[in-house]
């Protein structure tokens, strides 16, 4: 899948986000990992899935 979009997003933290590079999984979903940067701290927000045609973003869940 050639998503051209993806390469316009940010990956410098100048948004205060980074979307980090985009992977492949077995199933063929393309994932873009996302996270915020405050005062030089990355901290991960989620990952968008791409599939068939469609994105949903999966939220990072903080289990404690």
């Amino acid at each position: 899948m050639n998503i051209p979009e993806l390469e316009q997003l940010p990956t410098n933290g100048s948004r205060g986000r980074v979307y980090g590079e985009p992977f492949r999984t077995a199933d063929g979903a393309t994932v873009v990992p996302v996270v915020k940067v405050r005062a030089g701290t990355e901290t991960p927000m989620g990952v968008f899935v791409i599939q068939g045609g469609t994105v949903r973003w999966v939220a990072v869940v903080d289990a404690n």
